[in-house]
Protein backbone atom coordinates (compact mmCIF):
# COMPACT_ATOMS: atom_id res chain seq x y z
CA UNK A 1 0.00 0.00 0.00
CA UNK A 2 2.87 2.37 0.76
CA UNK A 3 4.49 1.61 -2.59
CA UNK A 4 1.14 2.11 -4.35
CA UNK A 5 0.60 5.41 -2.56
CA UNK A 6 4.07 6.51 -3.60
CA UNK A 7 3.41 5.70 -7.28
CA UNK A 8 0.10 7.57 -7.22
CA UNK A 9 1.72 10.59 -5.55
CA UNK A 10 4.49 10.70 -8.16
CA UNK A 11 1.98 10.46 -11.05
CA UNK A 12 0.03 13.37 -9.51
CA UNK A 13 3.22 15.39 -9.11
CA UNK A 14 3.04 15.30 -5.33
CA UNK A 15 6.13 15.03 -3.08
CA UNK A 16 6.07 13.85 0.50
CA UNK A 17 7.36 16.38 3.06
CA UNK A 18 11.10 16.22 3.74
CA UNK A 19 11.67 15.43 7.41
CA UNK A 20 13.65 18.26 9.09
CA UNK A 21 15.96 15.86 10.95
CA UNK A 22 18.21 13.76 8.75
CA UNK A 23 20.24 12.20 11.52
CA UNK A 24 21.27 12.94 15.09
CA UNK A 25 22.26 11.48 18.42
CA UNK A 26 22.26 12.17 22.16
CA UNK A 27 25.97 11.97 22.93
CA UNK A 28 25.87 12.64 26.68
CA UNK A 29 23.14 11.59 29.09
CA UNK A 30 24.10 12.13 32.74
CA UNK A 31 22.51 13.53 35.87
CA UNK A 32 24.27 16.83 35.13
CA UNK A 33 23.82 17.22 31.39
CA UNK A 34 21.92 15.88 28.38
CA UNK A 35 23.46 17.00 25.09
CA UNK A 36 23.83 15.99 21.47
CA UNK A 37 23.53 17.10 17.86
CA UNK A 38 21.20 16.85 14.89
CA UNK A 39 21.84 17.20 11.18
CA UNK A 40 19.09 19.19 9.45
CA UNK A 41 18.27 20.39 5.99
CA UNK A 42 20.50 23.22 4.75
CA UNK A 43 19.10 26.60 5.74
CA UNK A 44 17.43 25.31 8.93
CA UNK A 45 18.53 27.73 11.65
CA UNK A 46 16.88 26.10 14.66
CA UNK A 47 14.70 23.21 15.72
CA UNK A 48 12.72 22.35 18.83
CA UNK A 49 14.08 19.42 20.86
CA UNK A 50 11.89 17.88 23.58
CA UNK A 51 12.61 15.57 26.48
CA UNK A 52 9.83 13.18 27.48
CA UNK A 53 9.21 10.85 30.39
CA UNK A 54 6.95 7.91 29.55
CA UNK A 55 5.90 9.71 26.38
CA UNK A 56 4.86 12.92 28.15
CA UNK A 57 6.86 16.08 27.41
CA UNK A 58 8.70 17.41 30.45
CA UNK A 59 10.76 20.22 28.93
CA UNK A 60 12.01 21.51 25.61
CA UNK A 61 14.89 23.49 24.23
CA UNK A 62 16.04 24.81 20.86
CA UNK A 63 18.93 23.47 18.83
CA UNK A 64 20.17 26.78 17.48
CA UNK A 65 23.94 26.80 17.76
CA UNK A 66 25.79 25.67 14.65
CA UNK A 67 28.33 23.02 15.54
CA UNK A 68 31.81 22.82 14.08
CA UNK A 69 30.96 19.22 13.20
CA UNK A 70 30.33 18.59 9.52
CA UNK A 71 27.83 16.07 8.16
CA UNK A 72 26.98 15.05 4.61
CA UNK A 73 23.26 15.28 5.38
CA UNK A 74 23.30 19.02 5.97
CA UNK A 75 23.68 21.64 8.70
CA UNK A 76 24.60 20.38 12.18
CA UNK A 77 23.02 21.98 15.26
CA UNK A 78 23.73 21.28 18.92
CA UNK A 79 21.35 21.08 21.87
CA UNK A 80 21.66 20.66 25.61
CA UNK A 81 19.45 20.23 28.67
CA UNK A 82 20.51 20.81 32.28
CA UNK A 83 18.00 18.92 34.45
CA UNK A 84 19.52 18.25 37.86
CA UNK A 85 16.18 18.22 39.67
CA UNK A 86 14.58 15.81 37.18
CA UNK A 87 16.22 12.88 38.94
CA UNK A 88 14.19 13.48 42.10
CA UNK A 89 11.07 12.34 40.22
CA UNK A 90 12.09 9.41 37.99
CA UNK A 91 13.16 5.83 38.59
CA UNK A 92 13.74 2.38 37.05
CA UNK A 93 10.15 2.12 35.80
CA UNK A 94 10.40 5.32 33.74
CA UNK A 95 11.56 5.77 30.15
CA UNK A 96 13.26 9.05 29.23
CA UNK A 97 13.57 9.95 25.54
CA UNK A 98 14.70 12.88 23.41
CA UNK A 99 12.81 13.87 20.27
CA UNK A 100 13.57 16.38 17.51
CA UNK A 101 11.45 17.16 14.46
CA UNK A 102 9.04 14.35 15.30
CA UNK A 103 11.84 11.76 15.47
CA UNK A 104 13.25 9.99 18.50
CA UNK A 105 17.02 10.31 18.78
CA UNK A 106 19.23 7.37 19.76
CA UNK A 107 21.14 7.75 23.05
CA UNK A 108 24.75 6.59 23.03
CA UNK A 109 25.09 3.56 25.28
CA UNK A 110 21.37 3.31 26.03
CA UNK A 111 19.41 2.76 22.81
CA UNK A 112 16.17 4.63 22.28
CA UNK A 113 15.44 5.32 25.98
CA UNK A 114 17.36 6.15 29.11
CA UNK A 115 16.23 4.24 32.22
CA UNK A 116 17.34 5.65 35.62
CA UNK A 117 19.11 3.16 37.86
CA UNK A 118 17.35 4.22 41.08
CA UNK A 119 14.17 5.92 42.25
CA UNK A 120 14.47 9.61 43.04
CA UNK A 121 12.08 9.70 46.00
CA UNK A 122 9.35 12.02 44.70
CA UNK A 123 6.34 11.00 42.58
CA UNK A 124 6.41 11.88 38.89
CA UNK A 125 2.90 13.30 39.26
CA UNK A 126 4.34 16.00 41.53
CA UNK A 127 6.72 17.09 38.76
CA UNK A 128 3.90 17.23 36.22
CA UNK A 129 1.78 19.30 38.60
CA UNK A 130 4.65 21.74 39.16
CA UNK A 131 5.23 22.15 35.43
CA UNK A 132 1.52 22.70 34.80
CA UNK A 133 1.53 25.37 37.53
CA UNK A 134 4.27 27.34 35.78
CA UNK A 135 7.52 25.87 37.07
CA UNK A 136 10.49 25.51 34.72
CA UNK A 137 13.98 24.08 34.88
CA UNK A 138 16.44 26.89 35.49
CA UNK A 139 19.62 27.28 33.50
CA UNK A 140 21.34 25.38 36.32
CA UNK A 141 18.81 22.56 36.13
CA UNK A 142 16.83 23.43 39.26
CA UNK A 143 13.04 23.32 39.25
CA UNK A 144 11.75 26.80 40.01
CA UNK A 145 8.83 29.08 39.38
CA UNK A 146 9.08 30.82 36.02
CA UNK A 147 10.68 34.16 36.87
CA UNK A 148 8.25 35.93 34.56
CA UNK A 149 5.50 34.86 36.98
CA UNK A 150 7.47 35.25 40.21
CA UNK A 151 6.61 38.83 41.18
CA UNK A 152 7.95 38.36 44.72
CA UNK A 153 11.41 37.40 43.40
CA UNK A 154 11.31 40.30 40.96
CA UNK A 155 10.55 42.80 43.72
CA UNK A 156 13.35 41.46 45.96
CA UNK A 157 15.93 41.28 43.19
CA UNK A 158 15.27 44.74 41.80
CA UNK A 159 15.27 46.23 45.31
CA UNK A 160 18.73 44.76 45.98
CA UNK A 161 19.89 45.93 42.55
CA UNK A 162 18.74 49.46 43.38
CA UNK A 163 20.70 49.38 46.65
CA UNK A 164 23.87 48.26 44.86
CA UNK A 165 23.33 50.90 42.17
CA UNK A 166 23.05 53.62 44.82
CA UNK A 167 26.21 52.53 46.66
CA UNK A 168 28.34 52.26 43.50
CA UNK A 169 27.06 55.62 42.26
CA UNK A 170 27.74 57.36 45.58
CA UNK A 171 31.19 55.92 46.30
CA UNK A 172 32.59 55.39 42.80
CA UNK A 173 30.53 57.63 40.52
CA UNK A 174 29.36 54.84 38.20
CA UNK A 175 25.86 54.27 36.81
CA UNK A 176 25.03 50.59 37.22
CA UNK A 177 22.90 48.95 34.51
CA UNK A 178 21.41 45.53 33.79
CA UNK A 179 23.89 43.24 32.03
CA UNK A 180 24.18 39.84 30.38
CA UNK A 181 21.05 37.68 30.86
CA UNK A 182 19.11 40.41 32.63
CA UNK A 183 19.88 42.85 29.81
CA UNK A 184 18.80 40.21 27.31
CA UNK A 185 15.50 39.75 29.16
CA UNK A 186 14.90 43.49 29.50
CA UNK A 187 15.35 44.16 25.78
CA UNK A 188 13.95 40.99 24.23
CA UNK A 189 11.21 40.04 26.67
CA UNK A 190 10.65 43.24 28.71
CA UNK A 191 11.25 41.27 31.89
CA UNK A 192 13.35 38.45 33.33
CA UNK A 193 14.02 35.30 31.31
CA UNK A 194 11.84 32.58 32.78
CA UNK A 195 14.62 30.02 33.36
CA UNK A 196 17.18 32.53 34.68
CA UNK A 197 18.07 32.39 38.37
CA UNK A 198 19.69 35.71 39.25
CA UNK A 199 19.94 39.37 38.28
CA UNK A 200 23.03 40.55 36.40
CA UNK A 201 24.39 44.07 36.82
CA UNK A 202 27.23 45.90 35.14
CA UNK A 203 29.05 49.21 35.31
CA UNK A 204 31.28 51.04 32.85
CA UNK A 205 34.65 51.72 34.45
CA UNK A 206 36.64 54.83 33.61
CA UNK A 207 39.81 52.71 33.63
CA UNK A 208 41.41 51.85 30.31
CA UNK A 209 43.47 48.76 31.13
CA UNK A 210 42.37 45.36 32.40
CA UNK A 211 44.55 45.25 35.54
CA UNK A 212 43.24 48.67 36.61
CA UNK A 213 39.67 47.40 36.18
CA UNK A 214 40.41 44.29 38.24
CA UNK A 215 41.93 46.35 41.05
CA UNK A 216 38.91 48.66 41.05
CA UNK A 217 36.53 45.67 41.29
CA UNK A 218 38.43 44.67 44.44
CA UNK A 219 37.82 48.15 45.91
CA UNK A 220 34.11 47.97 45.07
CA UNK A 221 33.90 44.57 46.75
CA UNK A 222 35.42 45.88 49.98
CA UNK A 223 33.03 48.86 49.96
CA UNK A 224 30.04 46.51 49.61
CA UNK A 225 31.30 44.36 52.50
CA UNK A 226 31.77 47.44 54.67
CA UNK A 227 28.15 48.41 53.88
CA UNK A 228 26.93 45.07 55.25
CA UNK A 229 26.50 42.95 52.10
CA UNK A 230 27.93 39.48 51.75
CA UNK A 231 30.28 39.35 48.76
CA UNK A 232 31.52 36.19 47.10
CA UNK A 233 34.49 37.14 44.88
CA UNK A 234 35.42 35.61 41.56
CA UNK A 235 38.18 37.02 39.34
CA UNK A 236 35.74 38.44 36.70
CA UNK A 237 32.71 39.29 38.88
CA UNK A 238 31.11 39.59 42.32
CA UNK A 239 28.19 37.66 43.75
CA UNK A 240 26.40 40.05 46.14
CA UNK A 241 23.93 38.77 48.74
CA UNK A 242 21.54 40.44 51.15
CA UNK A 243 19.82 38.70 54.05
CA UNK A 244 16.03 39.02 54.00
CA UNK A 245 13.66 39.17 56.99
CA UNK A 246 12.25 35.71 56.19
CA UNK A 247 15.69 34.12 56.63
CA UNK A 248 16.40 33.71 52.91
CA UNK A 249 19.01 35.53 50.82
CA UNK A 250 18.75 37.47 47.58
CA UNK A 251 21.61 37.65 45.10
CA UNK A 252 22.71 39.91 42.26
CA UNK A 253 25.92 39.67 40.22
CA UNK A 254 28.14 42.62 39.29
CA UNK A 255 30.35 42.63 36.16
CA UNK A 256 32.83 45.34 35.16
CA UNK A 257 32.86 46.72 31.61
CA UNK A 258 35.38 49.15 30.13
CA UNK A 259 36.58 50.64 26.88
CA UNK A 260 40.18 49.73 26.15
CA UNK A 261 42.77 52.07 24.69
CA UNK A 262 41.54 51.18 21.18
CA UNK A 263 38.03 52.36 22.13
CA UNK A 264 36.49 48.85 22.09
CA UNK A 265 34.12 47.61 24.80
CA UNK A 266 35.55 44.82 26.94
CA UNK A 267 33.29 42.71 29.17
CA UNK A 268 34.68 40.68 32.04
CA UNK A 269 32.69 37.45 31.55
CA UNK A 270 33.42 37.47 27.82
CA UNK A 271 31.42 37.54 24.61
CA UNK A 272 29.98 35.08 22.09
CA UNK A 273 29.64 37.64 19.29
CA UNK A 274 32.30 38.74 16.83
CA UNK A 275 31.96 42.53 17.01
CA UNK A 276 32.77 45.03 19.76
CA UNK A 277 30.76 48.10 20.68
CA UNK A 278 32.85 51.21 19.97
CA UNK A 279 33.29 54.12 22.34
CA UNK A 280 31.51 56.49 19.96
CA UNK A 281 28.44 54.17 20.00
CA UNK A 282 28.02 54.28 23.77
CA UNK A 283 25.28 56.75 24.65
CA UNK A 284 24.83 56.21 28.36
CA UNK A 285 21.99 54.51 30.22
CA UNK A 286 18.22 54.83 30.24
CA UNK A 287 15.30 52.90 31.76
CA UNK A 288 12.97 50.38 30.11
CA UNK A 289 10.11 48.21 31.46
CA UNK A 290 11.19 45.05 33.30
CA UNK A 291 8.08 43.09 34.25
CA UNK A 292 6.32 45.18 36.88
CA UNK A 293 9.53 47.15 37.53
CA UNK A 294 11.90 49.39 35.57
CA UNK A 295 15.39 48.44 34.41
CA UNK A 296 18.40 50.66 33.63
CA UNK A 297 20.01 49.47 30.39
CA UNK A 298 22.57 50.93 27.97
CA UNK A 299 21.03 53.09 25.25
CA UNK A 300 23.13 51.00 22.84
CA UNK A 301 21.63 47.80 24.31
CA UNK A 302 21.12 46.05 20.97
CA UNK A 303 24.75 46.57 19.97
CA UNK A 304 25.88 45.34 23.40
CA UNK A 305 23.72 42.21 23.09
CA UNK A 306 25.11 41.46 19.63
CA UNK A 307 28.59 41.61 21.19
CA UNK A 308 27.59 39.41 24.13
CA UNK A 309 25.48 36.76 22.39
CA UNK A 310 26.06 37.13 18.66
CA UNK A 311 23.83 38.32 15.85
CA UNK A 312 21.07 35.79 16.71
CA UNK A 313 20.49 37.21 20.21
CA UNK A 314 16.84 37.98 19.40
CA UNK A 315 16.00 34.28 19.17
CA UNK A 316 15.87 32.36 22.49
CA UNK A 317 18.68 29.82 22.91
CA UNK A 318 17.93 27.76 26.03
CA UNK A 319 20.89 25.52 25.26
CA UNK A 320 23.36 28.39 25.22
CA UNK A 321 26.50 27.69 27.26
CA UNK A 322 29.19 30.27 27.97
CA UNK A 323 31.79 27.54 28.36
CA UNK A 324 31.03 26.24 24.88
CA UNK A 325 29.91 29.35 22.97
CA UNK A 326 32.14 32.07 24.36
CA UNK A 327 34.43 33.42 21.64
CA UNK A 328 36.57 35.82 23.67
CA UNK A 329 37.24 36.77 27.28
CA UNK A 330 39.75 39.43 28.43
CA UNK A 331 41.44 37.62 31.31
CA UNK A 332 43.50 40.70 32.18
CA UNK A 333 40.31 42.31 33.59
CA UNK A 334 40.24 39.71 36.36
CA UNK A 335 40.87 40.49 39.98
CA UNK A 336 44.15 38.90 41.04
CA UNK A 337 43.85 35.81 43.21
CA UNK A 338 45.49 37.79 46.02
CA UNK A 339 42.73 40.43 45.75
CA UNK A 340 40.05 37.73 45.61
CA UNK A 341 41.56 36.16 48.70
CA UNK A 342 41.53 39.47 50.55
CA UNK A 343 37.89 40.03 49.63
CA UNK A 344 36.97 36.49 50.69
CA UNK A 345 38.53 36.87 54.15
CA UNK A 346 37.22 40.40 54.61
CA UNK A 347 33.73 39.07 53.98
CA UNK A 348 34.32 36.00 56.17
CA UNK A 349 35.51 37.98 59.19
CA UNK A 350 32.98 40.75 58.71
CA UNK A 351 30.30 38.14 59.41
CA UNK A 352 32.15 35.92 61.89
CA UNK A 353 30.61 35.33 65.30
CA UNK A 354 32.56 35.71 68.53
CA UNK A 355 33.77 32.28 69.62
CA UNK A 356 35.61 30.62 72.47
CA UNK A 357 39.27 29.64 72.04
CA UNK A 358 39.70 26.59 69.82
CA UNK A 359 40.37 23.13 71.29
CA UNK A 360 43.88 23.31 69.80
CA UNK A 361 44.57 26.58 71.61
CA UNK A 362 43.44 25.10 74.93
CA UNK A 363 45.57 21.98 74.40
CA UNK A 364 48.68 24.05 73.64
CA UNK A 365 48.11 26.33 76.68
CA UNK A 366 47.94 23.23 78.89
CA UNK A 367 51.44 22.12 77.87
CA UNK A 368 54.05 22.82 80.56
CA UNK A 369 56.54 23.86 77.86
CA UNK A 370 54.24 26.53 76.34
CA UNK A 371 56.34 29.77 76.19
CA UNK A 372 55.22 33.07 77.70
CA UNK A 373 55.40 34.90 74.35
CA UNK A 374 52.97 33.86 71.60
CA UNK A 375 52.99 34.82 67.93
CA UNK A 376 49.51 33.92 66.63
CA UNK A 377 50.16 34.02 62.88
CA UNK A 378 47.03 34.17 60.74
CA UNK A 379 45.06 35.04 63.86
CA UNK A 380 41.77 35.68 62.02
CA UNK A 381 39.15 37.07 64.37
CA UNK A 382 41.49 36.73 67.35
CA UNK A 383 39.64 34.01 69.25
CA UNK A 384 42.85 32.10 70.06
CA UNK A 385 44.91 35.26 70.63
CA UNK A 386 42.40 36.24 73.31
CA UNK A 387 42.53 32.70 74.72
CA UNK A 388 46.31 32.85 75.12
CA UNK A 389 46.10 36.33 76.66
CA UNK A 390 43.47 35.15 79.15
CA UNK A 391 45.94 32.44 80.23
CA UNK A 392 48.55 35.11 81.01
CA UNK A 393 50.63 35.00 77.80
CA UNK A 394 51.99 38.04 75.95
CA UNK A 395 50.41 37.81 72.51
CA UNK A 396 51.05 39.32 69.10
CA UNK A 397 48.28 38.45 66.62
CA UNK A 398 49.11 38.85 62.93
CA UNK A 399 46.75 38.64 59.95
CA UNK A 400 46.84 39.95 56.37
CA UNK A 401 43.13 40.87 56.43
CA UNK A 402 42.29 44.36 57.69
CA UNK A 403 38.74 43.16 58.44
CA UNK A 404 40.11 40.31 60.55
CA UNK A 405 42.37 42.64 62.55
CA UNK A 406 39.47 45.03 63.21
CA UNK A 407 37.29 42.12 64.32
CA UNK A 408 40.08 40.77 66.56
CA UNK A 409 40.56 44.12 68.27
CA UNK A 410 36.83 44.31 68.96
CA UNK A 411 36.91 40.83 70.48
CA UNK A 412 39.99 41.53 72.59
CA UNK A 413 38.57 44.68 74.16
CA UNK A 414 41.00 45.95 76.83
CA UNK A 415 43.07 42.73 77.00
CA UNK A 416 46.79 43.20 76.43
CA UNK A 417 47.00 41.77 72.92
CA UNK A 418 48.83 43.46 70.06
CA UNK A 419 47.23 42.93 66.64
CA UNK A 420 49.13 43.70 63.46
CA UNK A 421 48.02 43.67 59.83
CA UNK A 422 50.79 41.90 57.93
CA UNK A 423 51.05 39.13 55.36
CA UNK A 424 53.07 36.12 56.50
CA UNK A 425 54.87 36.25 53.16
CA UNK A 426 56.15 39.78 53.86
CA UNK A 427 59.17 38.35 55.62
CA UNK A 428 60.89 41.63 56.48
CA UNK A 429 57.81 43.26 58.00
CA UNK A 430 56.87 40.10 59.91
CA UNK A 431 60.39 39.68 61.28
CA UNK A 432 60.41 43.33 62.44
CA UNK A 433 57.12 42.90 64.35
CA UNK A 434 58.32 39.71 66.03
CA UNK A 435 61.72 41.18 66.91
CA UNK A 436 60.02 44.17 68.51
CA UNK A 437 58.03 41.87 70.82
CA UNK A 438 60.86 39.57 71.95
CA UNK A 439 62.90 40.21 75.08
CA UNK A 440 66.35 39.16 73.95
CA UNK A 441 66.51 35.49 72.96
CA UNK A 442 63.46 34.37 74.90
CA UNK A 443 61.68 31.46 73.16
CA UNK A 444 58.25 31.99 71.63
CA UNK A 445 55.29 29.90 70.64
CA UNK A 446 54.82 30.25 66.89
CA UNK A 447 51.20 29.27 66.46
CA UNK A 448 49.42 28.70 63.13
CA UNK A 449 45.91 27.29 63.23
CA UNK A 450 43.87 26.93 60.00
CA UNK A 451 46.51 28.93 58.13
CA UNK A 452 48.64 26.58 56.06
CA UNK A 453 45.76 25.31 53.92
CA UNK A 454 44.88 28.91 53.05
CA UNK A 455 48.09 29.60 51.11
CA UNK A 456 47.24 28.61 47.57
CA UNK A 457 49.22 27.75 44.48
CA UNK A 458 52.18 26.02 46.17
CA UNK A 459 53.07 29.02 48.37
CA UNK A 460 53.55 26.89 51.47
CA UNK A 461 57.34 26.96 51.08
CA UNK A 462 57.21 30.76 51.18
CA UNK A 463 55.38 30.58 54.52
CA UNK A 464 58.10 28.41 55.98
CA UNK A 465 60.79 30.73 54.66
CA UNK A 466 59.14 33.43 56.79
CA UNK A 467 59.02 31.09 59.79
CA UNK A 468 62.75 30.47 59.39
CA UNK A 469 63.38 34.20 59.33
CA UNK A 470 61.46 35.01 62.53
CA UNK A 471 62.40 31.91 64.54
CA UNK A 472 64.89 31.54 67.36
CA UNK A 473 66.37 28.51 69.07
CA UNK A 474 64.00 26.89 71.50
CA UNK A 475 60.85 28.19 69.78
CA UNK A 476 57.85 25.86 69.90
CA UNK A 477 55.87 25.60 66.65
CA UNK A 478 52.21 24.53 66.91
CA UNK A 479 50.49 23.87 63.56
CA UNK A 480 46.95 22.68 62.88
CA UNK A 481 45.59 22.46 59.31
CA UNK A 482 43.33 20.51 56.96
CA UNK A 483 45.01 17.32 55.85
CA UNK A 484 44.60 15.59 52.49
CA UNK A 485 42.19 13.25 54.29
CA UNK A 486 39.78 16.17 54.72
CA UNK A 487 39.39 16.81 51.00
CA UNK A 488 36.42 14.48 50.50
CA UNK A 489 34.65 15.16 53.80
CA UNK A 490 31.47 17.33 53.91
CA UNK A 491 32.01 21.08 54.31
CA UNK A 492 29.76 23.79 55.77
CA UNK A 493 31.60 26.44 53.76
CA UNK A 494 32.57 25.23 50.29
CA UNK A 495 35.58 27.33 49.35
CA UNK A 496 38.08 27.73 46.56
CA UNK A 497 40.30 29.54 49.07
CA UNK A 498 41.88 26.45 50.60
CA UNK A 499 44.21 23.68 49.52
CA UNK A 500 44.70 20.50 51.51
CA UNK A 501 48.15 19.70 52.92
CA UNK A 502 49.94 16.37 53.20
CA UNK A 503 50.59 16.49 56.93
CA UNK A 504 52.81 13.41 57.17
CA UNK A 505 55.04 14.70 54.39
CA UNK A 506 55.29 18.13 56.03
CA UNK A 507 56.25 16.61 59.40
CA UNK A 508 59.03 14.68 57.67
CA UNK A 509 60.30 17.82 55.94
CA UNK A 510 60.44 19.75 59.21
CA UNK A 511 62.80 17.14 60.65
CA UNK A 512 64.82 16.27 57.56
CA UNK A 513 65.10 19.69 55.86
CA UNK A 514 64.65 22.13 58.73
CA UNK A 515 66.36 20.16 61.49
CA UNK A 516 63.47 20.72 63.91
CA UNK A 517 62.49 18.12 66.50
CA UNK A 518 58.93 16.97 65.86
CA UNK A 519 57.42 16.27 69.28
CA UNK A 520 53.94 15.20 68.15
CA UNK A 521 52.15 14.78 64.84
CA UNK A 522 48.98 13.00 63.81
CA UNK A 523 45.68 13.42 61.93
CA UNK A 524 42.23 12.97 63.47
CA UNK A 525 38.62 13.97 63.16
CA UNK A 526 36.72 15.06 66.27
CA UNK A 527 39.16 17.87 66.99
CA UNK A 528 37.07 20.84 65.91
CA UNK A 529 33.52 19.92 64.85
CA UNK A 530 31.58 22.82 63.34
CA UNK A 531 27.84 22.50 62.75
CA UNK A 532 27.54 19.42 60.50
CA UNK A 533 31.26 19.38 59.66
CA UNK A 534 33.94 17.32 61.38
CA UNK A 535 37.19 18.05 59.53
CA UNK A 536 40.25 15.78 59.39
CA UNK A 537 42.89 17.98 61.03
CA UNK A 538 46.61 17.39 61.18
CA UNK A 539 48.56 18.66 64.21
CA UNK A 540 52.31 19.14 64.43
CA UNK A 541 54.21 20.32 67.49
CA UNK A 542 57.89 20.85 66.81
CA UNK A 543 60.79 22.36 68.77
CA UNK A 544 63.35 24.47 66.99
CA UNK A 545 66.79 23.08 67.80
CA UNK A 546 69.62 25.48 68.71
CA UNK A 547 71.37 24.80 65.40
CA UNK A 548 68.25 24.76 63.23
CA UNK A 549 67.79 27.33 60.50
Amino acid sequence: MRRLGGRIARRLGLRPPVPPVRTGVVEEFTRSLVSGWIAVAPGTKSLTVTLTVNGVEVTRTRATVTSERRHASGTVLQFRFVLKDLWHYVGPKDRIAVRAGGQQLPIVGHGTHFVPAKRGGKPLAELRAALEAGSVFSRMGRLQQDLRLNTAWLARATALADEVRALVAEQFGYEVFYAYGSLLGAVREHGPIGHDDDLDLGYLSRRRTGPEVGAELHDIALALIEAGYQVEPYPPLLHIYADLPDGTRQRVDLFPHHFDEAGLLQVSWGMAGDTHVRLDEWQGVHEVPFGTQRAPVPVAAEQVLAQLYGASWREPQPGFSWYRDRAERPADMDMSWADCDEVYWADFYRRSEAAEPSPFCLDVIARPDCPELVFDLGCGDGRDSVGFAAAGRRVVGVDRSAAAVRRARELAGDRAVTFVQCDLLDTAALAAECERARAGDEPALIYLRFVLHGYLGGRLDEVFESLRAIGRRGDLHALEFRDLADAELPKVHASAHREFVDGAELAGRLENEFGWTVLEHDCKTGRSPYRSEDPALYRILARRAPSAR
